[in-house]
Formats: C-alpha cells, structure tokens, sequence
C-alpha cells in the first residue's frame, strides 16, 4: 500500500464491465491517485472521492468521479470509446477544480 493510497480513499462502482480484466481497477486507481497530491492541506475525512465507471455498446466508457472538499463538491465526467483515456480526461478535469479551489481557499 503506498502513501496515496493512504491518503485518498477512491470507492469504485463498476456497471457494464463484466471481469476484471475488463475492469483493470489498478491501471484505472494509479491513474487517479496522483490526485492525492493536490489534497494535503485537506482533511483524511474530505479526501474520499466516488468513481463510477460504465459501459455500453453505443457510447463505449462514461466516467463519473464526486468528491466533496470543505466549501465545495467536485465533479466530472467524460465519455469516450477508450477507458483509460476517458480516466485521464476526467481526472485532468478534477485537477483543474482542485487546484482552483485551493487557490481561492488561499485568497490569490
């Protein structure tokens, strides 16, 4: 278990994905981990966030994350025919949140 994982809790719901080959939960979590950085003046208690993860033929993969900091809820999601991209999407929107969050927190 490595220190962002202790740090960020990620709850996953998976709908559509029928293994775990399909699901690749590892590739998908390390990819969302490294947001964990970007929460270290927050609480353990705020730093849990909540990932679904859907398939369907006609669209491919919807990802959803929802995370609640003090002050503000953070949500994204993305659609796109390749999960791992479709992670990388959304996770770059999270970033983006998080980071303007923290910067109105600190008054800039």
């Amino acid at each position: 278990m490595g220190i962002m994982e202790l740090v960020m809790r990620i709850g996953f719901l998976w709908s559509g994905l029928d293994n775990k080959k399909e699901r690749r939960e590892g590739v998908v979590r390390k990819r969302l981990m490294s947001l964990g950085r970007l929460l270290s003046n927050f609480s353990k208690e705020s730093q849990r966030a909540r990932v679904g993860i859907y398939k369907r033929e006609r669209w491919g993969y919807r990802v959803k994350f929802e995370m609640e900091l003090p002050g503000k809820k953070i949500f994204a999601e993305g659609k796109g025919k390749d999960l791992i991209k479709t992670v990388v999407e959304v996770r770059e929107k999270v970033k983006r949140q998080i980071k303007g969050h923290v910067e109105r927190l600190r008054g800039n």
